[in-house]
């Protein structure tokens, strides 16, 4: 109807002529300003003074979460990847009242950034932040490297309450050559599996959360190689 009126009053315009001052045939000099300044109004864009346009009070809002996950792959990604999912993702667990059982399955920490210098010793730290974890009930170390001379290396873990746990220390003559290895230091027997300097045992019952710190020794005069993968997985009920 607006653009109906506007079209009319513009083709009134364009008929008769209009002089400042003066009345339009057919009509009330009053009424006519009126229809004439609607339809300019109408027809021209926004000035400064104009007042803002009013907010919608009930914007469409991004979903919380995905609503392509369904509980088990919620479950899978936002509890037990290794890759730490966005919480914009991880809405699904609330939304669909999925509680993590890191009893059933471990929890997956891994380092955020890190790097290896050149030569000499370094550390690595492994922040734990899942809140619903619980006390330690299981914990083991993964460890991949590349093109050091692994038999040189000393592995030491830090825990965030100063627990010191030795996880392998040099060997007394060392191989010179240089290899690539996916340890495993677990308390279990297992392929690939290496068993600790210090049994993990002692971590039994100690909170999880918190910063770990994987301290690499290496030989000072040897170039270092490639950390390939580093994590820790930890039981907790």
């Amino acid at each position: 109807m607006a653009r109906l009126a506007a079209v009319a009053v513009w083709s009134c315009l364009l008929l008769l002529p209009v002089v400042k001052g003066t009345e339009l045939d057919g009509c009330e000099a009053d009424g006519c300003e009126a229809d004439v300044s609607s339809a300019l109004q109408l027809g021209r864009g926004r000035d400064e003074d104009d007042p803002e346009p009013a907010e919608d009070p009930h914007p469409e809002q991004e979903p919380e979460y995905d609503p392509e996950l369904d509980a088990e792959e919620c479950e899978h990604v936002c509890c037990y990847s290794r890759f730490k999912a966005p919480e914009s993702l991880c809405g699904c667990l609330a939304a669909q009242s999925i509680s993590c059982n890191y009893c059933s399955r471990p929890y997956i920490a891994t380092p955020e950034e890190y790097q290896v210098p050149h030569a000499g010793s370094f550390n690595i730290s492994i922040p734990v932040e899942e809140t619903t974890l619980a006390n330690i009930s299981k914990f083991e170390v993964g460890l991949g490297l590349a093109g050091f001379r692994v038999g040189t290396l000393g592995v030491t873990l830090l825990g965030p309450a100063s627990q010191s746990l030795g996880l392998k220390e040099p060997e007394m003559e060392p191989e010179s050559q240089t290899s690539q290895v996916h340890w495993i230091f677990t308390d279990r027997s297992c392929s690939d599996c290496m068993e600790p300097t210090d049994s993990f045992s002692q971590l039994q019952g100690e909170d999880a959360k918190g910063t770990w710190t994987l301290i690499i020794e290496t030989d000072p005069e040897v170039a270092n190689g490639l950390v390939t993968w580093v994590e820790l997985s930890i039981t907790s009920c």
